[in-house]
């Protein structure tokens, strides 16, 4: 099965060697958001509850999710990509 553009934008970049490890909360949420921009979803929504770590933790990761979106979309990795 091939790697959806959110798929391999969060694949690259999230497990990068010598990268600073994050949360399976925060690559949801940087996944999360990457899906919602190439399309592959209508918004991004949150699975955990409001004043939690892992909700904090999700917004983190979709506040990278943002800048990841914005680094390929400047490097012409997302051409053709509806969003």
């Amino acid at each position: 099965m091939t790697e959806s553009v959110a798929e391999q934008i969060a694949s690259a970049e999230l497990d990068k060697d010598g990268r600073t490890p994050r949360s399976n909360e925060y690559k949801l949420g940087a996944l999360a958001y990457l899906r919602y921009r190439a399309g592959e979803r209508d918004r991004v929504v949150c699975p955990f509850d409001a004043g939690t770590p892992h909700f904090d933790a999700f917004f983190a990761g979709v506040d990278e999710g943002r800048e990841l979106w914005h680094t390929w979309e400047l490097a012409g990795h997302t051409q053709g990509v509806q969003s």
